[in-house]
């Protein structure tokens, strides 16, 4: 019965391994200039989308606790 239990968690220890040639072989191949699968041109105009939503959102505040006027 021992002897059973022995062999099943030998199995499970073969099965779980992972195959690490394999996972080196794939980041190798991918390339690491893209972060969250963008380039930098997408990553700048992000940047900047978010920039703007920034300043906007800022610009509004400060227009409704009325720490600046529009000029009328």
């Amino acid at each position: 019965m021992l002897n059973d239990l022995r062999d099943d968690t030998d199995y499970v220890e073969e099965e779980e391994q992972p195959d690490y040639e394999y996972q080196e072989s794939v980041v190798a191949s991918g390339t690491q200039s893209q972060f969250l699968g963008m380039t930098p041109q997408q990553r700048l105009v992000i940047a900047i989308m978010i920039l703007m939503m920034v300043c906007i959102l800022g610009w509004f505040f400060l227009l409704i606790t009325g720490s600046i006027v529009l000029p009328v």
